[in-house]
């Protein structure tokens, strides 16, 4: 497999956007949630991109605050970021969420992490890596899918490790930080009859020739039901609104706005 199809399949996956490779709705997606975060820190912070992936919001948070750092578990992905994102302002590291940081306390102001907490195992243990970097009063801006949506409509994503309900996600948080704000992305009442039948499709099939079957699958359809993707987002995409109802199985994804507690 050469370096453009395994960068397709990765964009199918939705594990890693290559931000030159997917569709426009795709992007406008993901942007959105670092638009948002944006919006709310100041020129002179200094600021973590936590799972940075190839590095395009990183790099977009850099044009308006003081400093950048991008962290990824994925050397390929890091050597990526290094080389089509290069700013003054903007470095990137490989490192795991699930040890400790290479950073000494205190060393940022805010944090961004979209759609990571539930690729990891140690979550408490990476959250209180976020609340020792950050500076007194930091902000952390974090997201992850519902489970109970992704439940409800069949979302099987074998790359999660643990996805939790918009309850579990704000009790977690607020284990060491103060949750200022929950809010919700992507309207999850139009998308099941889709997306539910293409996940009985893989799960048929890894239930029948196992694991390695199901990625040759997933490598089939990455370019040919790319339509499907891109109708995923476009019927999935919505404007981040506030979701204090914790209760309430409604957006495909949670996103918090918490602040440091001492």
């Amino acid at each position: 497999m050469d370096a453009n199809e395994l960068v397709a399949v990765e964009a199918w996956k939705g594990e890693r956007i290559y931000w030159d490779l997917v569709s426009e709705a795709d992007r406008e997606l993901h942007l959105s949630r670092y638009q948002f975060a944006r919006e709310l820190f100041q020129p002179q912070w200094d600021c973590l991109d936590a799972a940075c992936g190839s590095g395009y919001g990183a790099a977009f948070l850099a044009e308006k605050v003081h400093s950048v750092c991008g962290i990824d578990i994925n050397a390929n992905a890091v050597e990526f970021a290094k080389a089509k994102y290069c700013k003054p302002n903007l470095m990137y590291r490989c490192s795991d969420l699930q040890c400790e940081l290479p950073f000494s306390d205190g060393s940022f102001d805010a944090i961004t992490s979209f759609e990571t907490l539930e690729h990891v195992e140690k979550q408490e243990r990476m959250l209180n890596e976020f609340h020792r970097v950050l500076r007194r009063n930091g902000l952390l801006v974090i997201s992850s899918p519902d489970r109970k949506v992704s439940e409800r409509i069949g979302l099987d994503n074998r790359f999660h490790v643990a996805e939790r309900s918009k309850r579990e996600f704000v009790e977690l948080l607020s284990r060491r930080f103060s949750v200022q704000q929950v809010l919700g992305h992507g309207d999850g009442s139009p998308v099941a009859t889709h997306w539910s039948a293409v996940h009985r499709l893989l799960k048929l099939g890894a239930s029948l020739a196992g694991p390695t079957m199901r990625s040759l699958v997933e490598r089939a359809m990455a370019r040919s039901f790319g339509w499907l993707r891109e109708h995923f987002y476009k019927i999935s995409g919505s404007p981040i609104q506030l979701a204090p109802d914790l209760d309430a199985a409604t957006f495909l994804y949670v996103i918090a706005v918490a602040q440091r507690r001492d």
